[in-house]
């Protein structure tokens, strides 16, 4: 594997916030988390059945610079399975959000 985070998986979902929010139309599920110096968001995205794109965000916690890898097909996303196990994040468009 290139990427796993966190480490160590003892405690590893507090290190997590997750969300579901709808701005502009434009309905988000979303993971995120912080391992300096990046964040990274997992996100699916849709606006009524019209698929809107899923990836990963990846910000430069410093400068804020943002890099979007896109999946190359629609993901299945179970964030509902995450509900009351992750915070909710308060960094989405909307403020803070919650899986719903």
């Amino acid at each position: 594997m290139e990427f796993v985070y966190p480490p160590a998986r003892e405690g590893s979902l507090r290190r997590f916030q997750g969300a579901t929010d709808t701005h502009q139309g434009v309905y988000t599920q979303s993971v995120r988390f912080v391992t300096a110096p990046h964040a990274y968001t997992v996100f699916t995205r849709a606006s009524g059945r019209r698929h809107e794109g899923a990836g990963v965000q990846v910000r430069s916690v410093s400068s804020g610079r943002t890099t979007v890898v896109e999946c190359s097909e629609r993901p299945r996303f179970y964030l509902a399975e995450l509900k009351g196990l992750i915070a909710c994040d308060p960094a989405t468009p909307v403020g803070k959000a919650c899986i719903r």
